[in-house]
This record gives C-alpha cells, sequence and structure tokens, in this order.
C-alpha cells in the first residue's frame, strides 16, 4: 500500500494530537497531585474515574489553591492544541469534505 503526502501529514497530525493530548493529561494529574498534597489523607482526591464536573472542580481548586501556578494553563493550551490538531488531521483526511458533499445531497436517495 502506497501512502500519498496526504495520508501520511494527516497521520502526523493524529500522532502529534495524540502526544499533546497525553502532555495535557500527565498535567492534569500533576495539579490533582499538587492538591493532594495540602489536603488530609480522607480529603484527598481520587486519580480514577473523571466526569466532567470533577474536572472543574479540579481545575477551580488548584487554581484557588496555586493562583500563579502554570498548571492548569499548560494543561488546558497542550488540550486544545490536540484537539486543533485532530481537527486538522480529520480535515486533511478528508472528512469535511465528505461530510458536506454528502449534506449537499442530501444523504443517498
Amino acid at each position: 500500500m502506497q501512502m500519498t503526502a496526504d495520508l501520511t501529514a494527516a497521520l502526523v497530525l493524529l500522532l502529534a494530537a495524540g502526544a499533546f493530548g497525553m502532555v495535557s493529561n500527565l498535567l492534569f494529574y500533576a495539579m490533582i497531585g499538587e492538591i493532594n498534597g495540602r489536603r488530609p489523607r480522607e480529603q484527598r482526591i481520587s486519580y480514577l474515574f473523571f466526569s466532567l464536573s470533577k474536572c472543574t472542580r479540579i481545575l477551580r481548586e488548584y487554581r484557588r489553591s496555586y493562583p500563579t501556578g502554570r498548571l492548569a494553563f499548560y494543561c488546558e493550551t497542550t488540550g486544545a492544541l490536540g484537539l486543533v490538531l485532530v481537527v486538522a488531521a480529520a480535515w486533511q483526511f478528508g472528512f469535511f469534505g465528505a461530510l458536506l458533499h454528502a449534506m449537499s445531497h442530501g444523504g443517498s436517495r
């Protein structure tokens, strides 16, 4: 199978998006560690099982406890860059062109 330049670029974008996502996740866990370092053992935040409300609470607590801390900024920035790269990879794969084409033809009638 021959890889075209477009496919290669899309795969590189996906790999970069995954790397940014992993870095963002590691930074998020570092924030939990910082928060837990100030709490008694019975009030620590678990590293398992996340929901939107739990993530929001962790970000709020980190910013309150560490007003000059940069982990939240770096976590959000790397996460946003990862999402942008996923969209760029989808664009490179031609996902949006195929989607727009299908929408303009009203499906498969």
